[in-house]
């Protein structure tokens, strides 16, 4: 018996999570052929396209999951990730503000957002967002759950996708509040 579509996305989502990407990209190439407008498995394609480098690629099928979907946060956070990436700040700052118009509170969002303010020099813009994300994280508002899940706002075959990751490397809020932390020292002591 052939499995409902729903269970083969969900068993894709299981291999990507467990780290083989290569037979998560593979499935979702046929899943995608068989289903061209499937937006968890565009989006979880360009996720995966986007970790292995291919940012082309990755970049058009969060483009198409988007065009199909465009109040998905999640997607809009993984197409910020794909500017950042090629150090296109201003773009990638522009998705994942996006991506907060469209689930204000996405600590995913967030973290990115303090990403780009790392990487300008922008601290207090940093800390803002670190702490911002912080307490989103203690909320436990549903449609930022939702949001932090990758839920679709719009009905999508197929199940749950996770959301992306951090640009700053970490999915503790803790811990990036340590960051920006010891960033801020960093300045305050070269001004003094």
């Amino acid at each position: 018996m052939a499995q409902r579509p729903e269970d083969e996305y969900a068993h894709i989502v299981r291999l990507a999570d467990r780290g083989r990407y290569d037979e998560a990209q593979a499935l979702l190439n046929e899943l995608i052929a068989a289903q061209p407008e499937h937006v968890a498995a565009l989006a979880k394609l360009g996720g995966i396209e986007a970790r292995n480098g291919d940012l082309g690629a990755a970049k058009a099928h969060l483009e198409q999951a988007l065009s199909l979907d465009p109040v998905w946060a999640p997607a809009w956070s993984n197409l910020g990730n794909v500017a950042f990436q090629q150090n296109e700040l201003d773009e990638a700052e522009r998705c994942y503000k996006k991506a907060l118009e469209v689930a204000p509170g996405d600590a995913v969002a967030l973290n990115n957002l303090a990403a780009v303010y790392k990487r300008r020099g922008n601290i207090s813009g940093m800390v803002d967002a670190l702490k911002r994300s912080h307490r989103a994280e203690l909320r436990s508002d549903p449609k930022t759950a939702a949001a932090r899940n990758g839920t679709p706002a719009s009905p999508a075959p197929g199940g749950i996708p996770r959301p992306g990751r951090s640009m700053l490397g970490c999915g503790s809020t803790a811990a990036l509040m340590a960051v920006a932390l010891a960033a801020l020292v960093a300045v305050l002591l070269t001004v003094l």
